[in-house]
């Protein structure tokens, strides 16, 4: 689950105002993943509310925030998922069946 980077980050490099909008075309040059800002934006009014700004920057900004919340709750149900898991074993083999997806997911790119 992808968010966008901190305003402190992103204002450096941003035309303001006409880049504050996740879909705007340098946001949706940055998304390497087809219609990856619509996703986040569709997870977020999943789960929380949209804020409906009428000063652009600032609405931005409330966007900015609410994809890291998003992010946030997402690895934190996964990480409670896999520590439920992880005594559970595999009957065939033995073997634990997430042992090593928190190693894996902490330091995986995205």
């Amino acid at each position: 689950v992808q968010s966008l980077p901190s305003f402190s980050t992103l204002r450096n490099v941003y035309l303001m105002p006409d880049d504050a909008n996740i879909f705007s075309k340098l946001n949706e040059h940055r998304q390497h993943h087809g219609n990856g800002n619509q996703e986040i934006i569709d997870e977020i009014q999943h789960n929380l509310k949209l804020s409906n700004l009428n000063d652009q920057i600032e609405n931005f900004k409330a966007t900015i925030y609410l994809t890291q919340i998003n992010q946030a709750m997402t690895l934190r149900t996964g990480s409670e998922l896999f520590r439920r898991y992880r005594s559970i074993l595999d009957q065939t083999s033995g073997k634990g069946l997430c042992m090593g997806t928190m190693y894996w997911q902490f330091n995986d790119l995205w």
